[in-house]
């Protein structure tokens, strides 16, 4: 800040102040550093990337694009870029724009085992094998470069709780502020509000209510009663409700239930089965529950692989977002007043 002061016309204080700022969650700052930068300086293409990455982070899509196009255009050999512009198109749901960017990156730095990474990525979307995220708030802040990857591979920050904590003992004004201290937090190291919200171990009596009244939120899942989206009357009005899962979940080989990966395997192809044929008639909703430290051991991950290659040839399956499912949900069956 006093380099700013002092020395104002010093582009690179100005990038490094700048990358602060973004580091302390103060993204509108940064914002306003680097957009200085690049009046000062509308030749460097560090400060357009910068600013690019900043406005992507704030959901400033179409200002990310422009700042994007402009840094690709001082320096189209940079590889970090086209990558870049990639993650922003995924983030539009552009799967053709975004593998026109990832290979471009490819083509630009042949090495670069980022863009072999985003090509993955990319074949994974192909299949619309999207997840929504459920983190607790205080595990994103304390590793802080892992929410702004979620938002760039196109992924969904859902409302988890800020801790591991027991809503369902808490009073009111304890489980308000800790919903509202979970939103602010998401917020801040994702740059991306929550629409949703699963609350971890068990909701209270008052939690749906207090969801549906925090702006923002769109829809709950903290219930099992269902195959299908539905609603529900809170505070006089139709609530969505879209359904979690405790059956087909990796919360079994540590709950019991599931022993081998087999297990896992014969639970999902069974539920998928019966589900896609009920489908047929009327849409239908399968969850997979997942967790890193349980699904994420070679011998599961591996039977999750093998059932998305059965899964992915079947015509008519979409791999959607929570958040994705809502707004669809809403848009084709609304609710009846």
């Amino acid at each position: 800040a006093k380099a700013e002061e002092h020395a104002p016309k010093r582009v690179l204080f100005l990038i490094d102040y700048a990358q602060v700022l973004e580091e302390l969650g103060d993204l509108k700052g940064a914002e306003r550093v680097l957009k200085k930068a690049t009046v000062l300086r509308p030749g460097y293409r560090v400060a357009w990337g910068n600013l690019a990455n900043v406005l992507q982070r704030q959901g400033q899509l179409k200002a990310a694009k422009e700042a994007y196009a402009e840094a690709d255009k001082l320096a189209p050999e940079v590889a970090i870029t086209a990558s870049n512009r990639g993650y922003l198109a995924l983030q539009e749901n552009d799967l053709e724009s975004a593998e026109k960017w990832f290979l471009k990156s490819l083509a630009r730095d042949p090495s670069d085992g980022r863009g072999r990474l985003n090509l993955a990525n990319l074949a994974l979307r192909r299949g619309q094998k999207l997840a929504a995220k459920k983190h607790l708030a205080l595990a994103l802040e304390r590793n802080p470069i892992v929410g702004p990857e979620i938002i760039r591979r196109g992924h969904e920050v859902v409302g988890h709780g800020y801790r591991w904590e027991e809503y369902y003992l808490m009073d009111l004004e304890s489980e308000l502020k800790a919903i509202k201290d979970t939103v602010e937090s998401l917020e801040k190291t994702t740059g991306v509000r929550p629409q949703g919200w699963y609350t971890r171990y068990a909701p209270s009596e008052r939690t749906r209510e207090l969801i549906a009244s925090t702006e923002g939120f769109i829809y709950d899942s903290n219930s099992y009663a269902d195959d299908i989206p539905y609603y529900e009357m809170v505070n006089d009005k139709p609530w969505l409700v879209v359904p979690y899962s405790l059956e087909v979940n990796d919360t079994r080989f540590w709950r019991g239930g599931m022993n081998r990966p087999s297990d896992f395997l014969e639970t999902l192809k069974n539920t998928f089965d019966l589900l896609y044929e009920e489908g047929l008639d009327n849409p239908k909703l399968m969850n997979i529950g997942l967790h890193c430290r349980i699904a994420g051991r070679p011998s599961r991950a591996a039977v999750l692989k093998q059932f998305f290659d059965y899964v992915s040839c079947k015509p008519g399956i979409w791999f959607a977002r929570r958040d994705e499912i809502a707004k669809w949900w809403l848009q084709n069956y609304p609710p009846r007043l």
